[in-house]
């Protein structure tokens, strides 16, 4: 039996304004005809389906006609989804009743009885191979919150490894029973959209949450009686406890600090045997990019000063056939040698017309001296310290400190000028 491991979708994602819908439904397109060509028996995509809890009329719509067109090019494919922290869990468990019809689970929170006691047998899913024998136990545990945890024995503090391990816990013994009754030889796969102890964040993608002063969850919360843990949460692919817990990553760059990252989702193909997580395999398949992410200069050499960036600029031969939808995204960074109010001006100006979205303009200040040392901060003892401070003299060494050289004398004079203004001026 085989599953596709995905997560992190973010549907109706916005990169500072531009829309990331086209490039999102062309990965589900993707992902449609790649369902139709390795027939997997289930798809499993672990959380952050939306990336707001309000999405769109066609995030919402992007989705359900992904589900439908999935469910066409394989009639008997199984999906598994769970919520994450970026979706509102109820909202995306409304239409449950009717899309299990259609073999399409969505778990948005944990399962509870009338007086507010965890389920853990609900979120328990069956997982058929193509013969139709339940060979995966599959645990749908969502994105947990502190809320969703069962409270700190009297007298304990709270602890969110703790309470998420006894989740776990006793969602798995409720598969192990239900294993033991019906189906002896189900491999048992938890769901976790999560941040676990050594994953490797992305700059701009998600950080760690900090619940009770805990930041990260240790891999043992899934025993080797979990022969696979599909995580999300983390945008970046990799894999622990020799393979057994993986993150498959976001299928497209969220941000520019996942332009490097190896964007996939995962085929898990499970053996006959339960009794064999070991053999668990696990295959990449890259995800095609539909848009490039491009930073010019690149994030591992220095920003460049206006001239030679706008010179850089003009050298990049972007692809005048590409319709907008495809035409990359840019991030610049420009050294800050001076202030400059017309920097931006002349940067969007140089890339008029050309086939290109702008992001973002990163100004960045002048590498320090070689032979430069920090100036310690003042010390206040009282206002007289206080009133004592010149003015002139912190704007001076405001700007040193920022572009690593002295005001022009032009520059400071209007500056002069300025403050006498203000010093002069009547009172309201």
């Amino acid at each position: 039996m085989k599953l596709f491991h995905t997560a992190d979708w973010h549907l109706g994602q916005t990169l500072v304004g531009f829309e990331r819908l086209p490039e999102q439904r062309a990965f589900l397109d993707w992902l449609r005809k790649t369902i139709a060509a390795r027939q997997p028996d289930a798809l499993v995509v672990a959380g952050d389906i939306f990336d707001t809890p309000n999405p769109s009329a066609e995030a919402q719509k992007a989705l359900y006609q992904f589900l439908a067109a999935a469910t066409a090019a394989n009639p008997t494919l199984q999906i598994v989804l769970t919520a994450g922290n970026h979706d509102s869990g109820n909202r995306l468990e409304a239409p449950d009743p009717v899309l299990e019809n259609f073999n399409i689970r969505i778990v948005g929170s944990l399962p509870r009885d009338a007086v507010g006691w965890f389920l853990p047998e609900k979120i328990v899913v069956p997982l058929r191979d193509a013969a139709g024998e339940v060979r995966v136990l599959c645990l749908a545990i969502p994105f947990l919150r502190a809320g969703d945890l069962p409270p700190a024995a009297p007298g304990e503090p709270f602890s969110h490894v703790a309470g998420t391990r006894e989740i776990y816990a006793r969602a798995l013994e409720a598969a192990q029973r239900l294993r033991d009754e019906k189906y002896p030889d189900a491999a048992i796969v938890a769901i976790g959209h999560c941040h676990v102890s050594g994953a490797g964040e992305t700059d701009e993608a998600e950080h760690t949450v900090l619940i009770g002063g805990e930041d990260a969850l240790p891999t043992d919360i899934f025993p080797p009686s979990i022969a696979y843990a599909a995580l999300g949460h983390i945008h970046r692919a990799q894999a622990f406890a020799d393979g057994r817990v993986r993150y498959c990553g976001s299928p497209l760059p969220l941000s520019f600090s996942e332009i490097h990252c190896q964007h996939r989702i995962l085929e898990v193909t499970f053996p006959v045997a339960a009794a064999e997580p070991a053999a668990v395999s696990v295959e990449n398949i890259p995800v095609p990019l539909h848009a490039e992410l491009q930073r010019v200069p690149a994030a591992n050499s220095p920003a460049l000063p206006l001239d030679a960036l706008l010179a850089a600029l003009a050298a990049i031969p972007f692809d005048p056939a590409l319709p907008e939808e495809r035409q990359p995204f840019l991030e610049v960074r420009v050294r800050e040698d001076a202030p400059d109010p017309a920097r931006g001006e002349r940067i969007r100006a140089a890339l008029d017309g050309r086939p290109v979205r702008l992001v973002r303009i990163r100004s960045e200040p002048p590498p320090p001296a070689a032979n430069a040392s920090a100036a310690s901060a003042p010390v206040f003892n009282d206002a007289d310290d206080l009133a004592a401070l010149d003015p002139r003299q912190l704007f001076a060494n405001a700007y040193r400190a920022r572009y690593q050289t002295d005001p022009s004398a032009e520059l400071f004079a209007r500056f002069s000028e300025i403050l006498t203004q203000i010093t002069n001026a009547p009172a309201p």
